[in-house]
């Protein structure tokens, strides 16, 4: 498996796999691949964390974006949304080499930290913690249980709090 940047001509094929990966997911409304397409037009696009994984035979066989949020009063950080693998491959460890790659390169290019909205169980693994601990919270209560955060630059947390802004192409 090979992890590289997304480039233009990858679009459909992300599209196609977007949906198909969360075709099944109970807590989808089945419009990510649309978020996608609103992200990469907004100014909180970041192409270096669009990333995408290959299979052997140069299929796109995942897909991760993370875009630039605010948090409280202006404090830069990053959302990782959406989290994509073909239903073929999941479970097969694509999901966390894309996570990985992406955190590492967030990491390189100078941000301090990460919000997701997710599954606990799989994001903690990562080193994700619930973000209510940190005082951090989204914009809508039901959002709490799944709102997580990690630190790319260590004790960053400390000095931050207050509610998650996402991009207006979240619609949120």
């Amino acid at each position: 498996m090979k992890i590289r940047t997304e480039q233009s001509n990858d679009e459909q094929a992300i599209e196609r796999l977007i949906q198909a990966a969360f075709e099944t997911v109970e807590m989808s409304d089945q419009t990510e691949h649309l978020l996608v397409q609103r992200l990469r037009k907004s100014t909180a696009y970041v192409p270096e964390l669009s990333l995408v994984a290959l299979s052997e035979q140069e299929e796109i066989i995942g897909h991760i974006m993370m875009s630039k949020i605010t948090i409280g009063f202006e404090t830069p950080s990053l959302a990782l949304a959406p989290l994509s693998v073909a239903p073929n491959y999941q479970r097969q460890g694509v999901g966390t080499k894309l996570v990985e790659t992406a955190l590492e390169t967030a990491r390189q290019l100078g941000y301090q930290s990460v919000v997701v909205l997710g599954d606990p169980t799989y994001y903690q693994k990562f080193g994700f913690e619930l973000a209510a601990a940190y005082h951090i919270f989204g914009p809508m209560k039901e959002m709490e249980p799944y709102l997580m955060i990690l630190e790319l630059k260590e004790n960053v947390l400390m000095n931050m709090s207050g509610e998650v802004h996402y991009s207006e192409a979240f619609n949120l």
